[in-house]
């Protein structure tokens, strides 16, 4: 769908984007593609889809910002790695980055896994002893009335493979929060900033770091959550930080920022974003200074800078032009 023509002030109600107003109002932060790609219209058809897909989304959420009195098992991967079990923590004490690698491998193949597998990546033949142990941890699961690792051969995904899987259940893991937020705030429209503000607090560093040094070898294997995340967290920010700095709101921009930081702090994109809230905030030789070191002058040998993204240009020569057209100043 295409997005509003009208003056942003006539549309911040009924339209289906995240950003309500025209390209034109988010200039000094994002392009029209960029628009079209994070925040097109989305009809009201596939707002009702995402928000009954994502039904228990509230309730999830709520428990996972319990804390340690989070009701069920917690795994964060959108910082520092660290697993929070419900049963026994002696049963991992003395390995538990590497116990909390192989429940992260179990998490993120939600339609189970082999002890071959567990095996090929984990790097160590004790599968059934090291599955168990990590079962011990996660504890009883008061909603199927067994571990939330069930027996291999009784599991969900053993029913529908036809052999032994191993699987875990109602495991509350902050990307998959992330990623439900994220949709479900891009299908509200103008409704779903908060969404994505909540999706930015989740973010606690650098995703999947500090794990153990090799038992996240198996990584490679998969459609790289851990490159994934950083990027994902950095569109999120983007969206927040343009529709904060439209709206003159330069302390949640900020926040957003720090969020992107955090995450991802090299990129183009959060490189661009962090001058506009410089430059928001009045700190204007500043931000030229971060878009000249970061971007237009920065080489990763001795040799000189290359040629900049496309996007990349457009956003400085949009600046370019801002500062010329206010006689050189802001």
């Amino acid at each position: 769908m295409a997005r509003p023509a009208a003056p942003r002030a006539q549309i911040l109600t009924g339209t289906g984007s995240l950003l309500a107003g025209t390209a034109a109002d988010y200039a000094a932060v994002t392009t029209p593609a960029d628009l079209a790609a994070l925040a097109p219209v989305v009809p009201q058809t596939t707002r009702d889809d995402v928000e009954k897909a994502t039904a228990t989304l509230d309730d999830d959420l709520a428990d996972w910002l319990q804390g340690d009195e989070c009701s069920r098992p917690r795994l964060v991967l959108l910082g520092p790695i660290a697993a929070h079990g419900k049963g026994s923590d002696d049963a991992v004490a003395k390995r538990r980055p590497y116990f909390t690698a192989i429940l992260g491998f179990l998490a993120l193949h939600p339609n189970g896994t082999t002890s071959d597998d567990i095996e090929r990546f984990g790097g160590h033949e004790k599968c059934r002893t090291n599955v168990g142990l990590v079962r011990a941890w996660l504890g009883y699961n008061p909603r199927t009335g067994t571990t939330y690792i069930p027996d291999a051969r009784s599991s969900r995904a053993a029913r529908l493979a036809g052999d032994p899987r191993y699987q875990v259940d109602d495991l509350l893991i902050d990307w998959d929060l992330f990623r439900k937020l994220r949709a479900r705030g891009e299908a509200r429209g103008v409704d779903g900033i908060d969404d994505l503000v909540c999706a930015l607090d989740l973010v606690t560093g650098r995703p999947f770091s500090n794990g153990h040094r090799n038992a996240w070898a198996w990584l490679d294997s998969t459609d790289r959550p851990d490159l994934i995340a950083p990027y994902a967290i950095a569109d999120v920010a983007h969206l927040v930080i343009t529709h904060a700095l439209a709206d003159g709101d330069v302390t949640l921009a900020r926040l957003a920022l720090g969020q992107a930081l955090l995450a991802e702090a090299d990129g183009d994109v959060t490189v661009l974003d962090h001058a506009a809230v410089l430059d928001a905030e009045g700190e204007h030789s500043a931000a030229d200074q971060l878009r000249r070191e970061r971007l237009v002058d920065w080489s990763e040998d001795d040799r000189p800078p290359i040629d900049l993204p496309p996007r990349t240009a457009a956003l400085l020569d949009a600046v370019d032009r801002r500062r010329a057209a206010a006689g050189g100043g802001q």
